[in-house]
């Protein structure tokens, strides 16, 4: 038996979202209705809304995604002053950064989220790899907007907390020039 190879794809990313269903997957519509009717049936399921947002963000619909993860993230942080999970704002930055065109504003907002749970000690954040990354995605906008000193601070936070310096040898090359 052939398999879809769309179906297969949606398998996998089925399975790294974190969904136990190991039905196969045969086509777009059906596993996004099933995903649909999983955040119909319980509304304040957070993680189904993670994995509609996941779903999406992997498809590249990008609006629909922000608006899946903006309301997992609500249920799972309504009070954002008294957050501790960082994953929801991780995903909704990325999201507004690939969004055409970027939402630079929104995933800042979002990074600014994470950046408020970060611990001072690097090491204690150096084991949330959102810490890290929020950094860099950060020094990227900013590169991305002129803002030569603040990215230059981020992609050395990034460093600093055990980013992988190949990632971001050639932004901050060009930051030499800028400064």
């Amino acid at each position: 038996m052939r398999r879809n190879p769309v179906g297969v794809a949606l398998l996998v990313a089925t399975i790294l979202t974190g969904c136990t269903s190991t039905t196969e997957v045969t086509s777009k519509p059906t596993h996004e209705q099933s995903l649909i009717e999983a955040v119909e049936k319980d509304g304040k399921d957070h993680v189904a809304w993670f994995n509609l947002g996941q779903f999406y963000y992997d498809g590249g619909e990008y609006e629909k995604a922000a608006k899946a993860y903006e309301r997992g993230n609500a249920l799972m942080c309504p009070d954002a002053l008294s957050a501790r999970y960082t994953g929801g704002y991780f995903c909704l930055a990325l999201t507004y950064v690939h969004m055409k065109p970027p939402r630079y504003d929104l995933a800042l907002k979002n990074l600014d989220a994470i950046a408020q749970l970060e611990p001072a000690d690097a090491k204690t954040a150096s084991h949330n790899s959102n810490f890290r990354e929020a950094h860099r995605i950060r020094g990227a906008i900013y590169l991305s907007n002129n803002k030569a000193r603040s990215a230059r601070a981020e992609l050395l936070k990034y460093l600093e907390l055990g980013g992988d310096e190949d990632a971001v040898a050639d932004a901050l090359e060009t930051l030499k020039g800028l400064e």
